[in-house]
């Protein structure tokens, strides 16, 4: 069987989740990048940081669930670019805050401008009551993928019984 005569139903939902995530980390990340380099872990630590404010190495690295090694070789390049800043002020000198500039958050707001009108042409062929249904699907996805302590952290959403569709 070639890949051309593959039919979706017949995947199992591992592939099918594997497939929907290869074809958004090809096309938002590659594509929306303000900066050539900045790529997907720059952009998610500019979004941690333009969401909560100057964070630590350690609590930036668990929110964005990287290596520390893989946050500070990637902090280091958004310095050298100037769109973070390290500040080693403070009652423990040891402790390095992560703050995103100006320029950070300009090049957040264009990468996120872009990841938004790629999601909005990617489910526009959708009706409003289908788009409802996977944001539905989506926020319990979100809830799974974010939660540390199973079931408690999930969206109220996946805890009602579901009616048969």
């Amino acid at each position: 069987m070639t890949a051309r005569e593959y039919k979706s139903e017949n995947e199992d939902f591992a592939h099918l989740v594997f497939r929907v995530y290869g074809a958004f980390h090809a096309s938002l990340f590659r594509s929306v990048s303000p900066e050539p380099g900045l790529g997907r872990p720059g952009l998610e630590i500019l979004g941690y940081l333009h969401a909560a404010g100057p964070s630590t190495s350690t609590a930036t690295a668990q929110a964005c669930r990287m290596a520390t090694s893989q946050l500070s070789l990637t902090v280091e390049r958004l310095v050298e670019k100037g769109f973070v800043e390290r500040d080693r002020e403070g009652a423990d000198r040891r402790v390095a805050f992560i703050s995103i500039t100006k320029k950070g958050e300009k090049a957040f707001a264009r990468a996120y401008e872009g990841v938004r009108t790629r999601v909005d042409a990617f489910f526009a062929p959708l009706s409003a009551s289908d788009l409802k249904t996977v944001r539905e699907a989506f926020d319990i996805v979100a809830g799974l993928a974010t939660a540390t302590e199973g079931a408690e952290s999930l969206p109220a959403a996946a805890t009602k019984e579901r009616s048969p569709r």
